[in-house]
């Protein structure tokens, strides 16, 4: 990980300074953002845990999720983790599209109302 930190320019290397620890390690904080992003999106507390790898003690005997249910879950929580403005970008499409398309419709409706009353 160290090395794919100093390719994407997330740590800079500096051979002149002692090392010294950093306030959040790496890794945990990109566990921490995940977390973090699963609470905001209100994913199930039990299949957050599944998905961050961690162990759900006596629920794992009583509740077994399918593949499926972890994807929906995790789909809820996707726009927030990603860097990408794509499916962002396609949802406000999407909804202006469904917009646009309810006033096409009540115009017809309109026009409909007023061809009927010639």
């Amino acid at each position: 990980m160290a090395r794919i930190y100093i390719k994407i320019r997330v740590k800079v290397v500096n051979h002149n300074s002692n090392y010294t620890r950093q306030d959040v390690s790496r890794l945990h904080g990109f566990r921490k953002f995940f977390t973090t992003q699963c609470v905001n999106s209100r994913i199930n507390p039990e299949i957050r845990e599944m998905l961050l790898g961690h162990e759900i003690g006596l629920a794992s005997c009583y509740y077994k999720p399918t593949e499926r249910e972890m994807l929906n879950e995790y789909l809820k929580a996707v726009n927030l983790l990603t860097i990408n403005e794509e499916n962002r970008l396609k949802l406000k499409l999407d909804q202006k599209i469904q917009i646009e398309k309810s006033q096409i419709e009540s115009l017809k409706a309109d026009l409909r109302s007023l061809k009927m009353k010639c």
